[in-house]
């Protein structure tokens, strides 16, 4: 703060995620509880001068009582959990354009300033079209607005971003530098995050803690280009997605192996259910709090006339640490494929209901989703998967996103 305070002059900002909310107000700060927020500050003094601006949720007005009082009133927000509320003072410069998807809705970029240097316009235009399109692709999948403001406030923070409701702050050290595509990159992955919570997070919140997965993994599902392979080698972790230990610290695989969990999801239900999944999840718990008891409710509903061990497989893997090693051994004699389980680490009694495509390169047999049981070893026949006969046709979650790995062990003709 002190080398910031050289370059920016006197400026606050407040992060209240997970509990501090309670630090600045009373209130029931769980995220379970929401609160509509009518904000008024008043700034003395120093604060009181016009190169200081006040922000928030909503959008403010500022009276200036005299030279020392400048009140900002502040629009009512919806109701919100408390850790979403947020108030920022500074000396800040913005930009401004419209939104593709509603002309009379700005997309603004609040930034720092020392002086006035409309350099960063030029970054900042670009910022802007990225948001526009990647907000109106995202309300065009899940099928709802969100509500808020498309405010995006760039500071310096130890985090690399937050998504405060109508106020989504995003670390100043990601802040592209112009004619730098690879830092372009590196802020628009942070920027599309923040932004998908606001439907996940934000338009729904996890009941408590414990169910982040709901918030952070699938934002991350919607955020991030689809990956044909997640590096589950790296994983070495025996915690499981959902905790009670994450009111805390949000540990790494809520974001990584959370988002991969979802894409076999995907795959399992297929990309238009998945869709409808997401939009019923929203449009029944549209601001209010969900548990994943509920998402899971939903998904049985989506599912039970086509898939529906998709409830079982997703408890499976939300529950467990660790991934499963899957051994696929050849039996010559019998002429079949028998697949088994053990977890990569810890627990060796863990078992996952684990999905497992199979196709026949050469064509003579489409592409089948078989499942590998929790207690016993899968068994197909080689003339089931491939007219063939050969096992060097076969192939194995071609073109599929899985969260294991494989250890063949079969010998081929």
């Amino acid at each position: 703060m002190d080398a910031n305070f050289a370059k920016y002059g006197r400026w606050i900002h407040t992060l209240f995620e997970t509990s501090y909310a309670r630090q600045l107000f009373p209130c029931f700060d769980e995220p379970k509880f929401r609160s509509a927020f009518k904000l008024q500050l008043w700034l003395y003094a120093e604060y009181a001068k016009p190169s200081y601006t006040a922000l928030s949720n909503t959008n403010g007005i500022p009276y200036k009582f005299n030279e020392n009082l400048t009140i900002w009133t502040f629009n009512d927000t919806p109701s919100l959990p408390t850790y979403l509320f947020t108030i920022a003072i500074g000396k800040f410069d913005h930009y401004c354009c419209s939104s593709e998807l509603d002309m009379d809705q700005n997309i603004c970029i609040w930034k720092l300033v020392n002086v006035e240097n409309h350099l960063w316009y030029n970054v900042a235009d670009k910022v802007c079209d990225q948001a526009s399109i990647f907000q109106a692709n995202t309300e065009n999948y899940v099928g709802i607005n969100t509500g808020a403001r498309l405010h995006f406030l760039i500071i310096p923070t130890y985090l690399n971003g937050m998504e405060n409701f109508g106020l989504l702050i995003v670390s100043e050290r990601l802040w592209p530098r112009e004619n730098n595509k690879y830092s372009y990159i590196a802020f628009e992955k942070t920027l599309k995050h923040e932004m998908a919570h606001q439907f996940f997070g934000n338009l729904v919140t996890m009941e408590w803690w414990n169910d982040i997965w709901l918030s952070e993994s699938l934002t991350c599902f919607l955020a991030l280009p689809k990956l044909h392979q997640h590096r589950y080698d790296m994983d070495l972790s025996e915690d499981s997605i959902i905790d009670k230990r994450w009111a805390e610290k949000i540990p790494r695989i809520v974001y990584v192996k959370g988002a991969a969990v979802l894409s076999m999801l995907e795959n399992v239900i297929e990309p238009s259910n998945m869709r409808l999944l997401l939009q019923v999840y929203l449009s029944r718990y549209y601001f209010q709090s969900a548990s994943t008891k509920n998402f899971v409710e939903i998904l049985k509903q989506v599912t039970r006339d086509f898939r529906e061990e998709a409830p079982e497989f997703l408890m499976s893997w939300l529950t467990q640490g660790s991934y499963p090693l899957v051994f696929i051994n050849y039996d010559q004699n019998n002429q079949q494929f028998i697949l088994s389980q053990t977890p990569k680490v810890g627990d060796i009694s863990r078992r996952w209901l684990i999905p497992i495509w199979i196709d026949c390169a050469g064509g003579t047999v489409n592409e089948t989703l078989y499942w590998i049981p929790k207690h016993s070893d899968l068994v197909i026949k080689l003339d089931e998967v491939t007219k063939t006969n050969q096992t060097a046709a076969i192939t194995f979650n071609n073109n599929r996103i899985v969260y294991y790995g494989i250890v063949y062990k079969y010998v081929t003709e």
